[in-house]
Parts: structure tokens; C-alpha cells; sequence
């Protein structure tokens, strides 16, 4: 302020100095002053109060005894004192009994009464009233008044007395800053010249000299030490440049920097590589004719994007080089920021992930689609399943399930090998793909089924067109090895959000759809209705009674005769299984079979089978029931056969039994031979080692192939009551029959005839030379008390 800016630092010394130095006098001046004149005037008070007192007690008697002139002499002592003016003696009454007045120019006169008392400052005069007391009794007062005057003239002397001496002290105070200011200012001033030498040279090798240990001492060392840092900061800098440069240029990615406005600075050698951009002066231009053209858009977009906001830049992207290759890369680019908080340009890299994203793109193949079709998999189905729902309900549209399962599939697995069998499941998803429309998803879930999503339309109709066209198409012939091989396939449909918006429900009720379509024939296809889960919520009924009926004995075998041919007597039994229902009575086998066989309670159920078909062995010799020779035939389901403990089991009851193994019949469907005929053939080898007799349940209603029939360890053929029932009336059934029988003799095999219910029936078999027959006309089913019944009942009536 005031210039003082402007001033160098020895004359800012000076004047802050002799500032300081000459208000302080002032303040001390002042303070001397007031003082003083604060202390004559309390001498003053303290004077005038005696001279009162003294007078009073003088002018008790002249109060007393009326004696005005005595009075008056004792006020003349007044003129003693110069600066006293009037004195005022008052009675009892405060009337004016005797006055002194000073001969002045202008004469202070009394007042007529007597003032308060007290001692009072009134316009440079001082005021003093006091009682004239006698035996503790006021009998007067005294007044006096008095100038001030002396003391203004003693104040105003000490002021001019502290003047003189204050302008002595600042002269001194001047002479001292100049020749004290360049104890400070000298330090300061070499300080400031070696500042100016290191920012001119920029060598930071220079250091100030200290000359004293004060705080401008410190501040040298401070400033020395400042410098010592800046000087191994730049060198550690150059240092670290120079590793910048060396690692960019050997760095397997690509480095660049660029400006605030993201013109490139500077870029590495792999950078080059990675881009194709060889040219000495680097610009934008160039790089923007690098990008893909399907890509430049929204790669220039976002880079500007993340100049404006001053944001970090990251982003995949294609790059185009003049040769045609294209490369995949990921760029990251951070913004340096200077120090007042703006964007200087950006520091970034470049990686070539080509290669990774052709790994990347093998892994998703792998993880969403099945290896072997290219179809799309279970998880990437579910994917699109659940996205479809979710667009429906936004657009309030339909969407469809397919549940597709290929026909006899293990049948021609096995006959053809798992390579065919490989190249079939390829034709299918080919054919597949051609019945489907662009934006429908195809897919194998595993084995022989696919599903088939169609995820929007307004009509079941085209569900109702893909599914018929899938029939049609699946049954052109397909050439495996030189043959042709004709597939069918069963197809369950299900409509969203009609009968369901959730997908685990979708593809429940789209596979009880399908094992509609299997039930119905195979070759077809079924819509989902809610009849299906009225008859799937049966089917779990029946499996927990099933569950609680193994635990209850529930169960009961019933026995049905076979007869051999020509003598006609009974050679063994079928056993039959039976479930005697708490509440509903005998359940029949057909409602409760299937359902036993799909939860795998036929496993628990079969080996109850058994071990009761050995035990009745030998309960039936003991009663002459069954001869020596006879036998007892079970039957084993598909996963009671495919069981791996099944032949530990047998051999197990047979030696805890203690029975004959060849009187236990073991009979297998023809359908169940031909699954995994290897296998099969393998496990039927290990039954017949332990002594049992094998027998093929229903022949001729599979698809047996003489070549493997020749190879099984079988001794008899069940001939299905299928043929035998239209006997004699259908010749188609009699001319099978016959072959069979005869192929069978061919074949070193014995055969049995079911379903025998007339006599003209069993003429024709035992014209044909059938071994054994079985059939209502015999007998029907018994449990075994009323077997052993009829038994006592026959040998009484021979008896």
C-alpha cells in the first residue's frame, strides 16, 4: 500500500521499522499523558479534601455560637492556596453563613444553598461539599471550588517534554534500522542472486551461501536442500525416460501418446507392427484409415468421447491393414494431467488379441454349442429360451418348444457302430436346420435329443408347419455305409406363454409332450395339454405307493402254467407280479409296470421277484407241483437287466437258497436285446454260466437280427400271444407262427407258445411240433394257495 510494494527490501526494513518504532512512542506519549494528568487530579481531590476537613472541623464553633466573622476568618486560609477560587460556608439550614472569594476578573459567587454533598468535576473546576458534623450531628457544610487550570498547563508540559524525547528516540531508531537492515537484507540478497543464477543456467548444482544460523539460515538450507532434491529428481527423471524409451521400444504391445486434442507424439515400433502403419510423420488421419470401416464410427466416437470428458479410453476393436488381414486389438489410453488439473495429452497401449479371440471363439464354441453337430447346447439354449420369454411377455407374442427324440436311436447305434451313429446324429442336425427358420434356435441336448425354439409367432399353426416338416424330412433315407437308413422321431410341443412363462416348466411339459407322441406310436407329434400333468401327477402317486407298497409287502407272485407238448403235463410256471392295493384292490400290471420301470423301482421290485421265484422252487417240489425237470420263468425289465449288480444278485439267491439254478427261467424281451447288443450278449453269457436257462420274451414283435440271434446263449423263444390268438382264423399268423417254430429247431431252440385259449390252437401247435404252450386254456394266473388248492383237489379227484 502506498507504494511501499515498490520499495526494496532494505527500505521496507526501514520503514516497517520506524512505523513500529513511532507508533509505539505515540501510544507511550498518550498513555505518559493521561497518566499523569489522572494522578494530579487525584492530588488535587485528595488536597482540597484535607483543606475541607481541616476547615470544618475549624468551623464547628463559629457554626456553634452564630459567630459569622469567625467564620469568615477561617475561610481567609483559602487564599493560601492559588488554585482555590471560592469557599462557602452554610448552616444547619443550608443557608450561606460566611464566603472567601479569590479577587478575580470574574468573581465565582456562592450558592444561595448548600450543594450535594460530594466531590464533582464540572467544566475544568472541581466541586467539593462536606458536612461540619459535631457530636456525631450535621450542624453545617463547607463548599469549596477550585480550577483546574494547572494541571492542563502541567499536562500539556509533559507532552511537549514527551515529544522531544519520542522525536530523539525515532532519529536514534532510524540511525539503528539502516545500518541493522543489512544484517537481514545481505543473506536475503545473496539468496536471491543465486535463485537467479540457477533458474537462468538451469543448473541446479549451485547452492546458496549461509551466513547466519537464523531463520533465514534455515531458509538457505531449506533452499539448498530444494535444489539437491530437484537435482536427483531430473536426474532420476532423465533415467527414467530413457528405461521409458528403452522398454517401449522392446514392449510386445503397442505404446503412443498423444496431445490434448489426441494427435499422436509419439508411438513404439510394435505399435507399428500392430497397426501397419509404417510412416515417419504419424497423424490422425492415418490411423482413422487403419480402423475397420464397420467399426471407424464408434471408435472415433468414443476416443472423442473420452478427450471431451478427460476420461480414461479403453475398447476393443478391428483394425484394417493394406494388405487385407484383419487384427483384433484392445486399446487403453490414460490421460496425463498437468498440474493444474487439466488434460495434456494421453498416454496408452495397444495389444494385438487376435489370436486370443480366435481361443476365445473355440472356447464358446465349446461352452455353447455341441461339439459334434455345431448345434447349439443345453446352456446356450436355455440362454435363448429365457431371452424369448422375456420378449414375449414385451411384445405379447408366442414362442414354442420342440422336444425332438429320434425313434429306436440305440437300436441303430448299436447295429451300425457309434461312428455312423455319430454321422446319423450330424445328418439330423443338418436336416434340422434346413426346417427351421433364420431366427429359430436348434439344438442337442444330448444322445438322440434336440429341441427346437421358435421364438416368435402369432399362430400354433407354424409350431403345427415345423413340427410335420420335421417328420417329413427326417424320413428321406439317409446312406450310412453303403446303406440306407430310414429315422423317425417323436416331437412334443409346448406354447408360451400360453401353457407356461417360465422355461423349466416350458421344457418339462414339452418332453411330456414327447413321451405322448412315444406313447401314441412313435412318428408324430403332440401339443401339451394339462391332462398331461394331471397324468404325470398320477404317475407320481402311483410311484410313492409303490415306494410304500416294497416297505408293506404289498406284492404277491401268482403263477401261470406251461405245458409241455405232447404229453401235456406241466413242465413249470410264469411267475407274474401282483399288487394288492390297501384300498383299490389288485392293481394291473400295466398301470403300475412302466412307471416302476421309469422311476427305477423295477431294480428293488425285481429282486423281490426273484428271490420269491427260488423260494417257491422248492415249496412247489415239496408239494409235487413242480417236477424235477420243471422249471419257475421270471421276468427281467430293461433296467433290472442293464442293472451291473444283477448277476452278484442271482448268484447270491441261488446259494443262500440253496436251489437247482436250471429251474429258474430267466426271460428278456426282444426289444431289450437289441440295446447295446455287446453288452447284452456279454451279461446273458455270465447268467447261463450259472446254470439258468434263458428264454427271449415276446420274439416278433422286435426287430431281432438272425446274425446276432445265432450268437445269444439262449435255449427257448416265447412266441407272442400276438400271433397265436387269431389262430386258427388268420393264416398270416399261422404261416408265422410255424416259421418260427421251425427256424427255431433250426437253431437247436426250444420254443413256447403264449396265449393258448382254444383247443384248435393248440391242434396246430402240436401239429407244428411247438415244445411248450401257455394260456388260459390251461390255466390262468393263481396266486400260490389257490395253486396248492387246486393241487389237493386234483389228487383227491385221481385218488
Amino acid at each position: 500500500m502506498f507504494g511501499i510494494s515498490s520499495l526494496s527490501l532494505r527500505a521496507k526494513t526501514i520503514v516497517m521499522a520506524m512505523t513500529c518504532s513511532v507508533i509505539a512512542l505515540m501510544i507511550a506519549i498518550a498513555f505518559n499523558a493521561f497518566y499523569q494528568n489522572k494522578v494530579s487530579e487525584e492530588q488535587t481531590k485528595e488536597e482540597i479534601n484535607v483543606i475541607a476537613k481541616i476547615l470544618a472541623d475549624r468551623s464547628t464553633a463559629a457554626l456553634q455560637f452564630g459567630d459569622s466573622n469567625l467564620a469568615a476568618q477561617n475561610l481567609e486560609a483559602l487564599e493560601a492556596r492559588n488554585s482555590i477560587d471560592t469557599g462557602c460556608l452554610y448552616d444547619e439550614n443550608s443557608n450561606l453563613f460566611a464566603e472567601f472569594h479569590r479577587k478575580l476578573e470574574t468573581l465565582v459567587e456562592c450558592p444561595s444553598e448548600s450543594p450535594k454533598l460530594g466531590v464533582f468535576i464540572e467544566a475544568e473546576r472541581l466541586l467539593l461539599t462536606r458536612p461540619i458534623v459535631l457530636d456525631g450531628i450535621p450542624i453545617g457544610a463547607i463548599y469549596i471550588e477550585t480550577s483546574l487550570y494547572k494541571l492542563e498547563e502541567l499536562l500539556f508540559l509533559n507532552l511537549g517534554v514527551s515529544i522531544i524525547i519520542g522525536a530523539i528516540a525515532a532519529i536514534t531508531a532510524l540511525l539503528l534500522a539502516a545500518r541493522l537492515q543489512n544484517v537481514v537484507t545481505e543473506p536475503i540478497k545473496l539468496l536471491e542472486k543465486t535463485a537467479s543464477s540457477v533458474q537462468a543456467t538451469n543448473n541446479y548444482s549451485l547452492r546458496a551461501t549461509k551466513q547466519t544460523n537464523d531463520e533465514i539460515g534455515r531458509l538457505v538450507d531449506s533452499f539448498n536442500n530444494m535444489l539437491n532434491r530437484i537435482e536427483t529428481d531430473t536426474g532420476a527423471l532423465r533415467d527414467s525416460e530413457e528405461r521409458f524409451r528403452t522398454l517401449t521400444t522392446a514392449s510386445p504391445v503397442g505404446v503412443f501418446q498423444t496431445n490434448e486434442t489426441g494427435e499422436y507424439h509419439y508411438v513404439n515400433d510394435r505399435w507399428r507392427e500392430i497397426t501397419g502403419i509404417y510412416d515417419l510423420q504419424m497423424n490422425q488421419e492415418t490411423f482413422i484409415k487403419s480402423l475397420h470401416p464397420e467399426e471407424r464410427f464408434q471408435v472415433l466416437s468414443q476416443w472423442k468421447e473420452s478427450i471431451e470428458s478427460g476420461e480414461e479410453f479403453k475398447m476393443e476393436y478391428r483394425l484394417l491393414k493394406n494388405s487385407g488381414e484383419e487384427v483384433n486389438v484392445i486399446c487403453q489410453a490414460k490421460p496425463m494431467i498437468a498440474t493444474d488439473g487439466s488434460v495434456k495429452g494421453y498416454l496408452g497401449s495397444v495389444s494385438d488379441i487376435t489370436e486370443l479371440k480366435s481361443v476365445q471363439f473355440q472356447l464358446e464354441q465349446l461352452a455353447l454349442y455341441d461339439s459334434l453337430t455345431k448345434l447349439a447346447n443345453r446352456h446356450l439354449f436355455r440362454n435363448r429360451l429365457e431371452k424369448a420369454i422375456r420378449n414375449a411377455k414385451r411384445t405379447h407374442k408366442k414362442l414354442a418348444v420342440l422336444f425332438l427324440d429320434i425313434d429306436h436311436f440305440k437300436r441303430i447305434n448299436d447295429t451300425l457302430g457309434h461312428d455312423q451313429g455319430d454321422e446319423l446324429l450330424r445328418s439330423i442336425a443338418h436336416r434340422l436346420r434346413f426346417c427351421t427358420r433364420p431366427g429359430d434356435t436348434v439344438a442337442r441336448l444330448g444322445g438322440d435329443e434336440f429341441t427346437v425354439l421358435v421364438p416368435e409367432f402369432d399362430n400354433s399353426y407354424e409350431a403345427d408347419t415345423i413340427a410335420r416338416k420335421i417328420l417329413e424330412v427326417l424320413k428321406v433315407p439317409i446312406r450310412l455305409r453303403g446303406q440306407e437308413v430310414i429315422i423317425t422321431t417323436s416331437i412334443g410341443i409346448t406354447v408360451g406363454l400360453e401353457d407356461a412363462d417360465d422355461a423349466n416348466v416350458l421344457m418339462k411339459n414339452a418332453d411330456l409332450a414327447m413321451y405322448k407322441a412315444k406313447s401314441q406310436g412313435r412318428d408324430n407329434y403332440q401339443f401339451f395339454s394339462e391332462e398331461m400333468n394331471v397324468e404325470i401327477s398320477r404317475q407320481l402317486e402311483i410311484e410313492g405307493e409303490l415306494r410304500r407298497a416294497l416297505q408293506n409287502e404289498e406284492f404277491e407272485l401268482y403263477f401261470q402254467p406251461q405245458i409241455v407238448t405232447p404229453e401235456m403235463t406241466v413242465i413249470g410256471y410264469e411267475a407274474l407280479l401282483r399288487w394288492n392295493h390297501p384300498t383299490r384292490g389288485l392293481v394291473p400290471p400295466g398301470e403300475f409296470i412302466p412307471i416302476a420301470e421309469d422311476s427305477g423301482l423295477i431294480v428293488p421290485m425285481g429282486e423281490w421277484v426273484i428271490r420269491n421265484a427260488c423260494e417257491q422252487v422248492k415249496r412247489f417240489r415239496t408239494h409235487g407241483i413242480l417236477p424235477a425237470n420243471g422249471h419257475i420263468a421270471v421276468n427281467l425289465s430293461a433296467r433290472q437287466f442293464h442293472d451291473p449288480n444283477l448277476v452278484n444278485l442271482i448268484r447270491d439267491l441261488i446259494v443262500t437258497t440253496g436251489i437247482n439254478p436250471q429251474q429258474i427261467e430267466l426271460e428278456i424281451t426282444e426289444s431289450l436285446l437289441m440295446e447295446n447288443i455287446d453288452n447284452t450278449i456279454q451279461t446273458l453269457h455270465e447268467l447261463k454260466a450259472l446254470g439258468m436257462n434263458l428264454s427271449i420274451d415276446d420274439f416278433g414283435t422286435g426287430y431281432s437280427s438272425l446274425n446276432y440271434l445265432k450268437r445269444l446263449p439262449i435255449q427257448i423263444l416265447k412266441v407272442d400271444r400276438s400271433f397265436v390268438m387269431d389262430i386258427p382264423n388268420d393264416k398270416d399268423d399261422m404261416e408265422i407262427t410255424a416259421a418260427v417254430i421251425a427256424m427255431a429247431h433250426k437253431l437247436g431252440l426250444k420254443v413256447v407258445a403264449e396265449g393258448v385259449e382254444e383247443q384248435a390252437q393248440v391242434d396246430f401247435l402240436l401239429e407244428n411240433k411247438c415244445d411248450f404252450v401257455q394260456g388260459y386254456f390251461f390255466g390262468k394266473p393263481m396266486p400260490v394257495a389257490e395253486l396248492l388248492s387246486a393241487r389237493k383237489k386234483s389228487s383227491a379227484n385221481k385218488s
